[in-house]
């Protein structure tokens, strides 16, 4: 009896060892799903986010890609039309021969000096100017003429004549560098320059009136006429007249 009693206690026993063992396995099980679920979450809320953050670059990269596109197209156009704007502005070989040839005012029959001074640069430039006969010219105006973007100073004899003829004045014409027979190339810096240097040969001259100096400019004259208005030591005897 004993033995018997010894054998079902024994089988008991086991039988509740596995019990135990798969109500562990069934806990662990829960577990690992509950840490496999907890995981799958994790992956899934990050992936999402990784999604979304990959999709705000390609945007991004889309948006300002094409701006940023754009805007080096901008700066090449603008440096494109900086490095070409002389060729656009100033036209000294309009007419053919225009550099080589120079009408001189003797041809309308206006006695002339041809000078040629040096601008602060160092660079060459021509003048010619017109001078009222005898003692009438240090009575009279003189005219400071600068011409306009084509062509050389030769070309506006014609406007030349009338104010000599009508105003009776003086008239140094200023053939900016580039143009006719001045040296160098046409710059809005290098006009201003040689502006300056046709003033102070006039103030150099000590036949003409130099309480009267009037700058008369047509078209690309303009610039240089705003220039010598805005000069720091404006002589109060200039008159100023743009066409």
């Amino acid at each position: 009896m004993s033995l018997i009693k010894s054998c079902q206690t024994q089988k008991f026993e086991e039988l509740l060892v596995r019990k135990g063992n798969a109500e562990m396995r069934i806990k662990l099980g829960v577990r690992s799903t509950k840490v496999l679920q907890i995981l799958i979450g994790v992956l899934m809320r990050c992936w999402v986010f990784a999604g979304l953050t990959i999709l705000a670059c390609i945007l991004v990269y889309w948006t300002y890609g094409k701006l940023f596109a754009f805007l080096l197209l901008c700066l090449a156009i603008i440096g494109i039309f900086y490095h070409i704007e002389d060729n656009l502005l100033f036209h000294p070989d309009m007419p053919a021969h225009s550099r080589i040839f120079v009408p001189v005012p003797s041809m309308f029959g206006m006695p002339y000096e041809s000078v040629n001074v040096r601008s602060s640069d160092g660079t060459l430039i021509h003048l010619f100017f017109i001078r009222q006969p005898g003692p009438l010219a240090i009575r009279v105006p003189t005219v400071l003429f600068l011409h306009g973007n084509a062509g050389n100073m030769g070309h506006r004899l014609q406007n030349v004549l009338g104010l000599y003829q009508n105003l009776q004045c003086n008239v140094l014409m200023l053939e900016y560098r580039g143009y006719g027979l001045s040296q160098g190339n046409p710059t809005e810096a290098g006009l201003c320059m040689d502006a300056k240097i046709a003033l102070d040969y006039l103030a150099s001259r000590s036949d003409i009136n130099h309480k009267e100096i009037i700058v008369f400019g047509r078209s690309l004259g303009n610039i240089t006429c705003d220039y010598i208005v805005n000069l720091n030591k404006m002589p109060e005897r200039l008159r100023i007249s743009n066409c």
